[in-house]
């Protein structure tokens, strides 16, 4: 168990700061993708009984079309065509110890605040880690293995979901190397550039840095948290219905101690418990990140797997 004491802390302490401002160790902090349409939220698992629950899927809608027939004959009675795909949802938590001297020379920066925006932040970055780890586990696959990531791989992809008559608009998640090949791809072909609309200031600023911008109509992420495969990055495209994301809220607690945030991302999402607990036999104050969060592949044509060279 760590604890959070003046020596592991010590270039946090006074004599090692002049200032109450600090830099933010590198991680990938993308979130914005979790507002695209092409990811389906299942919903809130509270109430319902379970932690596992069904996601119906019916072929209505047009999904079959009309039986010709001949004049006064009748048509085959078919039943309604139905799939179902399983959401379960898990706790997922973390939590960070500190001992009363180390906060009581802190100079602010491990207040209470500063560790509930960590709290939220960490859940969104969560559910994108869980995003990522997903799109690269379809069963259908474009790319190369072991060949650097082309507008074409792209191309394919797009056309692979088209033919599968997957509704867009279609959200893309690449690694940084398959961007950066990507981009030289762009940068090397004759014309490679046209369709490519960059993410400008006013969307970086509203999406997120992680957003690369649009090309062929596809909305495209860069995310560091998609799995490597050997020598490979296993990023992914997909529509509307491929993944499911799905959450619970917590039930109330009548405690000063722990306070509920409706949401970490985008639409209500990804509820946050933050919870503070006291140690007085060791002198210490533990706070806790607390959700409840699920996703799972819901249909497996709706995505397609983008396999390349990740150096």
């Amino acid at each position: 168990m760590a604890v959070n004491t003046i020596a592991s802390l010590s270039s946090l302490l006074p004599s090692e700061v002049v200032t109450a401002e600090y830099l933010r160790m590198r991680a990938d902090r993308e979130t914005s993708i979790l507002a695209h349409p092409a990811l389906f939220y299942g919903g809130d698992a509270a109430g319902k009984g379970s932690v596992s629950f069904q996601i119906p899927q019916l072929g209505l809608d047009g999904f079959r079309i009309l039986e010709q027939v001949s004049e006064v004959s009748g048509v085959q009675h078919r039943a309604v065509d139905d799939d179902e795909s399983q959401l379960t949802i898990a706790p997922w938590r973390k939590a960070y110890e500190f001992s009363d001297l180390a906060r009581a020379v802190d100079q602010g920066l491990l207040s209470p605040t500063i560790l509930a925006r960590d709290a939220l932040m960490a859940t969104a970055n969560t559910v994108v880690y869980m995003l990522a780890q997903l799109v690269g586990s379809f069963s259908n696959t474009s790319g190369t293995p072991g060949a650097a990531l082309t507008g074409l791989h792209l191309l394919t992809a797009k056309a692979q979901l088209a033919s599968r008559s997957v509704a867009g608009p279609y959200a893309c998640v690449l690694s940084g190397s398959q961007i950066e090949d990507f981009q030289g791809w762009l940068a090397a072909t004759s014309g490679g550039g046209v369709q490519w609309m960059p993410a400008t200031q006013t969307q970086i600023n509203a999406m997120g840095e992680g957003y690369q911008g649009s090309w062929a109509g596809v909305d495209i992420w860069l995310s560091n948290r998609v799995p490597t495969v050997g020598a490979d990055s296993a990023g992914g495209m997909f529509g509307r219905g491929a993944i499911a994301f799905g959450d619970s809220s917590f039930a109330p607690e009548p405690d000063p101690n722990i306070v509920d945030f409706g949401s970490s991302v985008p639409g209500g999402r990804a509820p946050v418990r933050f919870e503070r607990e006291r140690s007085g036999t060791y002198g210490t104050t533990t706070y806790i990140t607390h959700a409840q969060l699920g996703m799972a592949e819901a249909q497996d044509a709706a995505g397609e797997s983008i396999i390349t060279l990740a150096t």
